[in-house]
Formats: C-alpha cells, structure tokens, sequence
C-alpha cells in the first residue's frame, strides 16, 4: 500500500467501520496522588489481584495479595504500583528461573518461573532500581485460575507501565540523547505545515515562502534523518505486534520503555512511549502532514516508513477499551462494537499461540471468559457465544426486538488455529442490520 498523500486522507474513510468522530491523542498524562487512591480502589479488594513487593533495600521481595493486607492496601493508595509488560517467547526452549532465593509467598520460596535468561539481569535491576515499590508481573502474579478479563484494570490502574522491549540494547539511549532534537523536530514539523498553509498572490512573498518551505525541509532532513531511523528500529520491534502487548500500551497512563537487555543502570536506558510518539509521529497521525509532503523533506523510502508507522500507532489509539451499557441507545451502543472490533482487527496483531487472539483481547472488551482447554476451536466458540449474547443485550431495540448487530456466519465457521493475524480473525466478525448511512447521520446529529 503506498502513502496517502494530504488530499487523499481527507476523503478517506475509516474501513470496515462505521465511523464516530473523536480526536486522536497520544498524550500520556500523570496524575495525583489523590486519583491514584481512586483508581487503585478498584483492584485492591479483588481476590485474585496479587503484588511484588519489593522491600527497602531491595534485597528481598514477597508477594502479597492486597485483599488480605490493610497496611499494604494502604501503602498502594498512597503510592500506587507499576505493571510489567514483556515477550514471554517459547517457554519451552529455555530453563525456568529460579527466583525463590530472594522471592517468598507466605514465608515460602516461590516457584521456578519461566522467563528468557537474556532478560533477567535488566528485570532483576529494575526492581532493584525501585525499593519499597509494588509491581504486578505476569509470571509471578498470575495464577492459573485468574480471570483473564482482570487484565484490563490491572494495567489501567497502575501507575506506570515498564515495557521490555526486544530491541538493541544502545537503541533507546541513542533516542534518550537526542531528546532536545526530538522537542525540535517538532518544532520543525509546525514551521512545514504554517509555510504550506500560508498562500499569497504577491509573486516575491510567494517565492520567499516557497524558500521557507524547502529550508525548513532540509533541515528535517539534516538534523532529524537519524531519529526517524531509530523510531523505525524501534517500532520494528516484535513488541508492538503482538496482540497480548495491544492492551497493555492501551491502558496505562504511562509507558516506559526499556530494552530487555540494556541492564538497567540509569535513567538514560528509558523513555517514554507518549514522548516518542507525540515528538516524531503525532503531526502524521493527526493528519497535519501527509506521506505527500513528508518525503520532499526526508525522501521516499523513509516518508512511505514513517507514514506507516503513523497508521500503525493510529491503530492502536483508535483501540479504546470495550464501554457499553444496556441502558444506552443500542445504535450508539452498536457504533461502540463495530469500532472496538474493527480497530483489534486493524493493528494486525500476531501470536504464537491461537487461543491467544482471543485471550490476549479479553480485557479490552471486558469480557470474563475462563481458559476452557487446549483446543482452539472451543475458545473461539466459547468467545463468540458470550459475545452474541452481549451483542443481543447491548443492540436490540427493545420496542421490536430488532437485532442491529449478529455474529457472521463467517465467524461462526472460522478456525482459529489457522488465524494469520487479528485482521483475519476479527475483520469479518459481525453481521450489521441497519443501514450505514441513516446509521452515521444518527451518530453525527
């Protein structure tokens, strides 16, 4: 596919979707400790949310369950916690690590847990890097009966979300360096798009904005050529496609990354996701400047790079989490899980194992769906029965008992095991009874 250029995206419509307009933002914002205490509430008193601890000198750490602890419930309403997102990869070709030395539950060593040995020294660091802190890992937080739906507030909870990256392990010090070049570019990026907005019918200020415009373009290319081809390593990682790791950059407020081999020893082996993102991505993904204009400054090749790479993270923040109520306007509520679907099916998100196309998205549609066995076929009907009877509550119009949204028969006969990626599976997912266009005018009035 190649660029679209700036008068193309104006026409171009979301695909597969019925459209409902909101802004696109990749601002990540902190928050205070007052909202912290509001959102930790909702995780404290489940049963099945556990904690590390990790204690003041960091030389030990217990996992807790906050439910059975007062004083540990009040320290996370004071200080919150941190979630851990990283790549398992084959568990199956390496030894599991034996953590129970320095990790106890209830007084008594933990058990091996499966993690690539590449990554332990820099996870073993970072929580070193942070005592009397708490931190939700999968590996030793999660037990084999743990609602998997529970994810979603887990990582919308926490305070901050460490992401390990596979990536080189200089790549992020290399970005963490050029921070004041990355506030300029985008700096650069609102000189390009004033120069091409700004038109005269003078023919000499024409001809000097037309300078301005290809002065501020070699400038992009001169100074900024190398970060576009660290943010393009960067987003090249097997992170950003996978489809457990899509709720887990959806739902924090932050993400830091790190490379899962970097060792961690300074602040420099971090940064941070919305940084990133808004710095170098955020004028292609709002629309401001197209593929068209991109590659006079930095040529084709890399213009058609970074303007994927600007759909790709677009994707992601289209990708909002699952928010339907029974009492809404089944349209409204219709429009919700067109978008929520198609938006999983366009991040194109892979994984090793089948079930996971379905287990991997449980907590963005806030969906409580048990793991039932090994066979991907009966995770997938399990999934489309519970989401049918959703559909069935949230988009049938009470007076007549019309159903605006059903499961395909598609979907119905698709085999999960031979998904290619999460377009496959949730492209033609649903059956729409309604017409498009009364539907959208409906949305826009």
């Amino acid at each position: 596919m190649g660029c679209v250029t700036s008068s193309e995206k104006k026409q171009k419509r979301m695909p597969s979707s019925l459209s409902i307009k909101q802004p696109l933002s990749i601002k990540q914002k902190g928050k205070t400790i007052a909202s912290i205490k509001d959102d930790v509430e909702i995780v404290l008193y489940k049963k099945d949310f556990r904690l590390l601890y990790v204690a003041s000198d960091a030389r030990t750490m217990t996992i807790i369950q906050p439910i059975n602890s007062s004083d540990h419930r009040a320290r996370i309403k004071r200080q919150g916690y941190y979630a851990l997102s990283h790549l398992w990869g084959n568990v199956k070709e390496f030894p599991t690590w034996d953590v129970g030395s320095f990790i106890t539950e209830n007084g008594y060593p933990v058990d091996p847990i499966p993690m690539r040995p590449e990554k332990r020294h820099t996870l073993l660091a970072l929580l070193k890097a942070y005592p009397d802190t708490y931190w939700w890992i999968d590996v030793l937080c999660v037990r084999d009966d743990t609602p998997l739906v529970i994810m979603g507030d887990i990582y919308k909870h926490c305070k901050k979300c460490y992401a390990m990256l596979d990536c080189a392990p200089d790549l992020i010090p290399k970005l963490w360096e050029k921070r004041k070049d990355l506030k300029m570019l985008q700096r650069r990026y609102h000189e390009l798009i004033a120069a091409n907005l700004f038109q005269v019918d003078d023919d000499d200020p024409a001809l000097i904005i037309h300078e301005r415009q290809e002065y501020v373009k070699t400038l992009i290319a001169e100074e900024h050529d190398s970060i576009f081809e660290i943010v393009q390593s960067l987003f090249s990682c097997r992170w950003f496609d996978r489809v457990w790791t899509l709720q887990e950059i959806v739902f924090p407020k932050v993400v830091m990354l790190i490379s899962e081999t970097c060792n961690y020893d300074c602040d420099k082996h971090q940064i941070s996701f919305g940084f990133i993102a808004q710095q170098v991505l955020g004028p292609i993904v709002n629309g401001d400047i197209g593929c068209d204009i991109l590659q006079t400054a930095v040529g084709e090749q890399m213009a058609f790079a970074i303007d994927a790479l600007g759909k790709k993270l677009q994707m992601v923040i289209r990708c909002t989490p699952l928010q339907v109520d029974r009492h809404n306007d089944p349209v409204g509520n219709a429009a919700i899980f067109v978008n929520m679907l198609a938006s999983i099916g366009r991040c194109r998100r892979t994984c090793t194992d089948p079930r996971d196309y379905v287990y991997g998205v449980l907590g963005l549609l806030g969906m409580d769906i048990p793991r039932v066995d090994d066979n991907p076929q009966t995770v997938w009907i399990t999934f489309l029965s519970v989401l049918d009877t959703m559909l069935q509550e949230h988009t049938t119009i009470a007076r007549t008992g019309e159903r605006l949204l059903t499961i395909s028969s598609h979907a119905w006969n698709f085999r999960l095991a031979l998904a290619k990626d999460s377009d496959h599976v949730y492209g033609m997912l649903l059956d729409l009874h309604f017409d498009k266009e009364i539907y959208n005018n409906a949305l826009s009035e």
